[in-house]
């Protein structure tokens, strides 16, 4: 990869699910130090050990899966994310909906965030979430959910 960024065949390096361990590792023996790194963070798995070594290292964290669909695949019903108590009440607070309350949380904790949909209405919704800024006590809310696996 970095040949190719030597010859100008690509502009950048990124990874994917690489734990803090393996980034520590690549950074120490890479040319290039990749510029971003892509990984599951949602308000219940915020990742925040990586978010912490990627901002130390100039490396940008880019979370998939932020509104929680992962949960799904794992067999959870509903997603727990949007129907959490406390991004319900973020969400009446703010006056914004709860995908844009946690799309917002992971903007304010520098996040690149690239949700899905192939649904038009959310996708306005979702470029919407800028416009849904929360205060740093709701952020912090929302950052105690961490480390708390929905049933």
């Amino acid at each position: 990869m970095e040949d190719l960024h030597d010859n100008l065949k690509i502009r950048a390096i990124g990874v994917s699910n690489f734990d803090k361990e393996e980034l520590k590792e690549l950074v120490a023996f890479a040319r290039i130090k990749p510029l971003v790194v892509q990984r599951n963070s949602d308000p219940f798995s915020s990742d925040l050990k990586v978010q912490e070594f990627c901002h130390q290292e100039g490396i940008q964290y880019m979370g998939y899966s932020t509104l929680g669909s992962q949960w799904l695949m794992r067999g959870v019903s509903t997603n727990p994310v949007l129907k959490h108590p406390t991004i319900q009440r973020i969400s009446v607070a703010q006056n914004c909906t709860c995908a844009q309350v946690v799309l917002s949380w992971a903007l304010q904790k520098h996040q690149v965030v690239v949700p899905r949909s192939s649904n038009y209405a959310h996708i306005v919704e979702n470029l919407n979430a800028q416009n849904c800024y929360l205060p740093d006590i709701q952020v912090k809310e929302i950052d105690a959910l961490d480390g708390h696996v929905p049933q």
